[in-house]
C-alpha cells in the first residue's frame, strides 16, 4: 500500500513539473521595438531574444503615475528602447511568447 501511494504522488508531482515547464522568465533591456509586428527584442546577459506581444498580454508599470503612487495596466506604446523589463511567457521556436511584461517606472537612473 505505501509503494502504491508513493507512485501515485511521484506522478502526480511529475505531471505538474512537466505542466508548468514552458513557464520562463525573461529579465533583459529593450533594444528594439517593432511596432508593426508588435515585437520587442530583448538584450539577455547571453543573447538577445525577440519577444512576441499579444493583443492579451498583460503590460504592467509598477509606481507610475505623478509621484510613483499608483501601478498602471499599460497598452504597448508604453514599451521604451532602453526600459528594463520582466518577461514571463514560453518559447516557440525563434520566438518568444509573451503573457506578462512588468516594469518600475519610478528608478533612479
Amino acid at each position: 500500500m505505501q509503494i502504491k501511494k508513493f507512485f501515485i504522488t511521484l506522478v502526480v508531482f511529475s505531471g505538474l513539473n512537466a505542466f508548468g515547464a514552458d513557464n520562463i522568465r525573461l529579465f533583459g533591456q529593450i533594444i528594439n521595438i517593432d511596432n508593426n509586428k508588435k515585437t520587442i527584442t530583448i538584450q539577455e546577459a547571453q543573447k538577445n531574444v525577440v519577444v512576441q506581444v499579444f493583443p492579451n498580454t498583460k503590460l504592467h508599470g509598477k509606481n507610475c503615475g505623478m509621484f510613483g503612487s499608483f501601478s498602471a495596466n499599460e497598452s504597448f506604446s508604453s514599451l521604451k528602447s532602453g526600459m528594463f523589463v520582466e518577461v514571463k511567457g514560453y518559447p516557440k521556436g525563434e520566438i518568444f511568447n509573451a503573457y506578462r511584461i512588468k516594469w518600475q517606472c519610478n528608478t533612479a537612473y
